[in-house]
């Protein structure tokens, strides 16, 4: 049975199940046992949501509102099957548990297309090379429960001629929203994008070209790829000029969002919108950013909106401009190397503290509790501060990094990790690394495993800080 075919074969033997003589249903039900052994549990609300069809687009904050459910699927490409296959996304994520990593995800996989060198995960990263290169960006939005999503990644997007053309002519990004996370309700919001699938071709001044809001097959997209005849004499590239714009010389953008208030040394502060007895401080470790674009608003909002639902502080610190030798000279980041620790760790940390000394003056007490929670670029430089016990914390959490550092914290400095691993992200084999190094020294930690890309899930915040929280709470301290 062909893969297109076997995505449905469940759901077509309920259909038959339900309405056949006896002998029949339990054939079926022999056969539906066969395909339910490579699949997730299905659900009763994805079950008759795929008998019944599904004639519109799935709308991304629907499905997110639907607590462990995706949807099933999408028929407005007419050659597809009446009916579609659903999956539940709950908490099965094994290494949560405890037990072993494999065979972990919220897909079969034969159903989960492979993992693909042809495009970026981080937007930042992808942004940057496509202004290198005077390339647009071509923006892939993708979901496991996106049905045509699905069928792009095993058709179209293996395509050579496609591939070709992608590679060549833009800086291929995909930006994978199959969990819900404020990043990427901010990347959904600020692309205008309401249902899958969704891609876009967007210049490097950041200009809308050409939306596509359907199925593309192979030889669509690169007929549309293909740039006209003149295009390619004016650009070495060969890619789609993008319309003349200004560039953007009004300056340097303020390191703190308009909405967050700026401390000395462009620390940003938002204060803990429930006011929660119990006060928990997040000093929060950006990515990485270029300098003066202010790409770093959608972390700092990222986080603020976490703030407001878990119920704790945030300080948001700046990185500093060069302190990374992998980024360059132009972008904000941490100090995740010795020299670069030598040169301006003792500024930055001094900075975090006198800033937190600032918060509890005014409001006229110690937080209870403080905990560092880093993102890419910042998930290193936590480990690294973890690993040698450089603050008296109460715990880190790292999403989407981390290294495995030598451990030289002394026993009493071993504050509690939160480590988020995101799957489809290419810092998963170095945080999987630091598991196994937290693992094998008795490193009190929570190591968690999600299908989702260079992201700060929503999920995985908030079990990091329930973690966390617990943690501290148990030792006392």
């Amino acid at each position: 049975m062909a893969l297109g075919e076997s995505r449905y074969a469940v759901v077509r033997v309920i259909g038959a199940a339900s309405g056949g003589p006896g002998g029949g249903v339990l054939r079926c039900l022999r056969v539906m046992k066969k395909y339910l052994q490579r699949m997730l549990t299905i659900t009763v609300m994805g079950l008759v949501g795929a008998t019944a069809g599904c004639a519109s687009q799935p709308d991304v904050r629907a499905v997110w509102r639907m607590p462990g459910v995706a949807p099933v699927g999408n028929a407005a490409d007419t050659r597809a099957p009446g009916y579609r296959w659903a999956y539940t996304a709950g908490e099965g994520h094994r290494e949560a548990r405890g037990a072993s990593s494999a065979g972990r995800g919220d897909l079969p996989d034969s159903i989960r297309p492979p993992s693909d060198a042809l495009w970026h995960g981080d937007e930042g990263t992808a942004m940057r090379r496509a202004r290198k290169l005077s390339l647009p960006l071509f923006i892939d939005f993708y979901a496991d429960w996106c049905e045509p999503c699905l069928r792009m990644a095993n058709d179209t997007f293996l395509d050579a001629d496609v591939r070709t053309q992608l590679r060549q002519q833009t800086v291929p990004l995909q930006i994978d929203v199959t969990e819900e996370s404020t990043i990427n309700r901010e990347q959904l919001e600020r692309y205008k994008v309401n249902k899958l699938p969704t891609m876009l071709l967007v210049s490097a001044a950041g200009e809308e070209l050409a939306r596509y809001e359907r199925y593309v097959s192979a030889a669509e997209l690169s007929a549309r790829l293909t740039p006209p005849p003149t295009a390619a004499s004016d650009n070495q590239h060969g890619a789609p000029q993008a319309p003349a714009t200004a560039a953007a010389t009004n300056g340097a953008k303020p390191w703190c969002a308009p909405e967050l208030e700026t401390l000395p040394g462009d620390v940003c502060y938002a204060s803990d919108p429930k006011q929660l007895p119990r006060r928990t401080l997040v000093v929060f470790l950006h990515g990485w950013v270029q300098h003066g674009m202010g790409w770093q608003y959608a972390q700092q909002r990222a986080i603020v909106r976490g703030a407001g639902r878990l119920g704790f502080s945030v300080l948001t610190p700046r990185g500093r401009t060069g302190a990374s030798k992998k980024g360059g000279a132009n972008i904000v980041s941490w100090p995740t190397g010795m020299e670069a620790q030598k040169k301006y760790e003792q500024a930055l940390l001094d900075e975090w503290r006198s800033a937190q000394a600032t918060i509890e003056q005014r409001q006229g007490a110690p937080f209870d509790e403080v905990f560092v929670v880093g993102f890419s670029n910042g998930a290193y430089y936590a480990s690294s501060l973890a690993m040698r016990g450089r603050l008296k914390v109460a715990g880190y959490a790292m999403f989407a990094g981390g290294s495995a550092y030598p451990p030289s914290a002394a026993k009493d400095m071993r504050a509690p990790v939160f480590l988020g691993i995101c799957s489809k992200d290419n810092t998963a084999t170095a945080a999987r690394r630091l598991r196994d190094q937290l693992r094998r020294s008795g490193w009190p930690h929570r190591a968690e495993t999600r299908t989702v890309g260079h992201t700060m899930a929503d999920r995985h915040l908030d079990h990091a800080l329930n973690y966390l929280r617990k943690q501290h709470g148990a030792s006392g301290r």
